[in-house]
């Protein structure tokens, strides 16, 4: 939609990811929602984004869950970053776009535990 804000985020329903690792559940339907967000960007040059990991059902006592991979507590950190480096090696400039992880601190409320799997695209600049 060419009508968003800095500010607004698109969660991207459709990339969701298997239990403690960066991989998607179903990589051809992730790849079909990554290329719309390509597109976007593409369309509209000045845009920059943050892309920001989530991640749901882990201990209060800790921040984030473990990426069984790196063997670190930065699963929604290495999900953020694989949107990222998928976005780069289509195109996108480094210079508009940036991954951040923020565990478990913004789960969406009475929603299916898959969904809080999710990445998040903030528009940062118009």
């Amino acid at each position: 939609d060419d009508k968003l804000k800095v500010g607004d985020r698109i969660v991207i329903e459709n990339i969701l990811f298997k239990g403690s690792l960066t991989h998607f559940i179903d990589e051809e339907t992730a790849e079909k929602e990554l290329l719309k967000i390509i597109k976007y960007l593409n369309d509209n040059p000045t845009v920059t984004i943050k892309i920001q990991g989530h991640v749901c059902c882990i201990s209060k006592s800790f921040a984030d869950a473990r990426d069984l991979e790196s063997g670190k507590n930065n699963l929604s950190e290495t999900r953020a970053k694989k949107i990222y480096d998928f976005l780069l090696s289509k195109g996108i400039d480094k210079e508009r776009m940036g991954y951040e992880g923020f565990g478990r601190q913004f789960p969406i409320p009475n929603t299916d535990e898959l969904l809080n799997k999710r990445v998040e695209i903030l528009i940062t600049k118009i």
